[in-house]
């Protein structure tokens, strides 16, 4: 595909750096369509680099290593260590702009029994299975990234440096979205953590 082959030599793999920076900046424009666009980007690139990370590739020799990345080791290993920076913003991205889940609202009937009536809302709910999808694969990719992002959240609303119901909300739908993917420990780190500050 085209990312690899911008990946070939050092020059490209500076434009294609660049040019994900800009398109992280677009991602935060403020219109649906643009950042529709974007997610459909963000979440095939994710997949790709997700569904290499999990093929089991041997160590590689010194000649055939991506030029300008240190370390050794594997190829999947190498290109990890290129998006690092990237897929960290990416992160970001995706508990700043999370989109609402399928609310389910426990209520009583006309006969006066309880039952679970679902609100949906589909364009909103299609691009929360999106993201969710881009942050789970962005959570395997690096777990620690992850948890830390959420952390940096957390203490801007605690701190007010960052202070919204919005923002709260996002940050809440973000880590409902993935805590099945996370290790047990991360999980309760975070739960931890918000109940402390919110508590």
């Amino acid at each position: 595909n085209h990312i690899r082959i911008l990946e070939a030599s050092a020059e490209n793999r500076a434009a294609l750096l660049v040019g994900l920076e800009y398109l992280i900046g677009i991602s935060y424009v403020d219109d649906t369509e643009v950042f529709k666009v974007c997610l459909d980007y963000w979440n095939v690139f994710v997949l790709e680099l997700f569904e290499a990370h999990n093929q089991m590739e041997p160590a590689i020799p010194a000649a055939q290593m991506i030029p300008g990345v240190d370390g050794t080791g594997t190829a999947v290993h190498q290109r990890r260590q290129l998006y690092a920076s990237p897929l960290s913003k990416l992160r970001m991205l995706m508990i700043c702009r999370m989109a609402k889940p399928e609310e389910v609202l426990i209520v009583e009937d006309e006969n006066g029994n309880i039952v679970r009536e679902t609100m949906k809302d589909n364009d909103v709910l299609v691009q929360y299975k999106i993201m969710r999808e881009t942050l789970i694969y962005l959570s395997h990719l690096d777990h620690e990234d992850t948890e830390q992002q959420m952390l940096k959240k957390l203490t801007k609303q605690l701190n007010g440096e960052d202070w919204s119901w919005n923002n709260l909300n996002t940050l809440c739908w973000a880590i409902g979205s993935i805590s099945g993917s996370m290790v047990e420990e991360q999980v309760c780190s975070l739960s931890l953590s918000s109940f402390i500050w919110f508590g």
